[in-house]
Formats: C-alpha cells, sequence, structure tokens
C-alpha cells in the first residue's frame, strides 16, 4: 500500500515538473520575444541617430561651402549669381530707370541679365528701361546689384566711364526727389529712378 502511494507520489512530482517546463518553456519563448522587440526598437532608434547626424553633417558642409570662405572667414550672398525662371511666386517688381549723360539719353539694352539657360533675378526684356526684379522670396535687390549684372559701372562718382569731380556731377533722383543712396538704393515696384551726369554750372 505505502508502495503504491510512493508511487502515486512520483508521477504527480513527474507530472507537475512537465507542467513547470512548459510553463518555463512559455516564459523563456515570451521573454525572447520582449527581447526581439526591444532590439529591434534600439536598432530602428541608431538607425534614426545615424541618419540625423548624417543630414546633419550634410547640411554644415553645404553652409560652410556657401557662406564661408578659403580661410573660414563669412562671405556675403550674391542673390544675383542665381538662376530664376517666370514660374511665378515670391516677389516681382518693375522698377523703371533712365540715364542722362550730358543731356543725352542712355540706351538701357534689352536682355540684360538674360543669357541661354539663365535668367538672372534682376534683368530687362527690352531697352524701355523698365527693369524686371524676379525671385523666390523677398530680397532687397539694389541699384548697384543691376549694374553688376549689366557690368556697369555706377557709384555717387562715377556713371560707366565718366568720373564726377571738378567740372561734372552725379546727381539721382527717386520718383522726383533727390537720393543719395546711388548704387545703394532699394529697388520697389514702380520705382522711378533717373541718374544725370552733367557739368557743373559756374
Amino acid at each position: 500500500m505505502d508502495e503504491q502511494i510512493q508511487t502515486e507520489k512520483n508521477q504527480s512530482e513527474r507530472q507537475l515538473t512537465k507542467k513547470e517546463r512548459r510553463q518555463m518553456r512559455r516564459e523563456e519563448k515570451k521573454m525572447a520575444a520582449e527581447h526581439a522587440t526591444k532590439s529591434k526598437g534600439v536598432k530602428n532608434s541608431l538607425v534614426w541617430v545615424v541618419v540625423f547626424i548624417l543630414v546633419a553633417a550634410a547640411g554644415f558642409g553645404i553652409y560652410r561651402y556657401l557662406f564661408s570662405g578659403a580661410e573660414g572667414e563669412p562671405v556675403v550672398f550674391d542673390p544675383t549669381s542665381s538662376c530664376v525662371t517666370h514660374a511665378g511666386g515670391g516677389m516681382h517688381i518693375h522698377p523703371e530707370l533712365s540715364i542722362d549723360i550730358n543731356g543725352e539719353r542712355q540706351e538701357i539694352s534689352s536682355n540684360i541679365g538674360v543669357s541661354p539657360g539663365c535668367m538672372r533675378p534682376v534683368h530687362t526684356h527690352d531697352a524701355t528701361g523698365k527693369l524686371h526684379i524676379e525671385f523666390p522670396r523677398e530680397y532687397d535687390f539694389t541699384l548697384g546689384e543691376f549694374f553688376k549684372v549689366w557690368g556697369k559701372q555706377f557709384s555717387g562718382s562715377q556713371i560707366f566711364d565718366y568720373i564726377a569731380g571738378e567740372t561734372h556731377a552725379i546727381s539721382m533722383t527717386v520718383n522726383g526727389e533727390e537720393s543719395l543712396d546711388y548704387e545703394n538704393l532699394i529697388l520697389n515696384d514702380a520705382d522711378s529712378i533717373e541718374i544725370k551726369y552733367e557739368s557743373i554750372s559756374e
């Protein structure tokens, strides 16, 4: 009788051990799945960190290339070196310019700043003196930048090859009002700009 009870007890212990083993296997699988999920999350996070670092490094490199000189010193952004299209949007203004040299009206050439494959932000389409300023965003273009695109000299002391001095002077009006801004004049829509080089009356 005692042997039978002991046998049943041993069998019960063996059955309980099997249940425990199955439970342990389930726990192990669960832990393995959780570990795999955590590892995947960590891996994804690392990928995003690497992507962020690469993008930041590329952005910094572009910034250094565009806005730093050979010695790492800042350089001035020159929008006149870029090309634009008539796609619309941004700014599009039309100042008027006239130039008189010793009483003679000077021609402002057509297609200044326009060449095959590129149209500068400051340009002309005809010889009427109407300037076209087009850019993707608002920007304070100056009269000096137009002359730069044109390849001509202009300041308070020079217009083309004509130098102001004891006998001649340069004057400029904007909408009928005298202006001393000269090449630094910010261009606005519908401005009427007149530049004169003439002899000084005694």
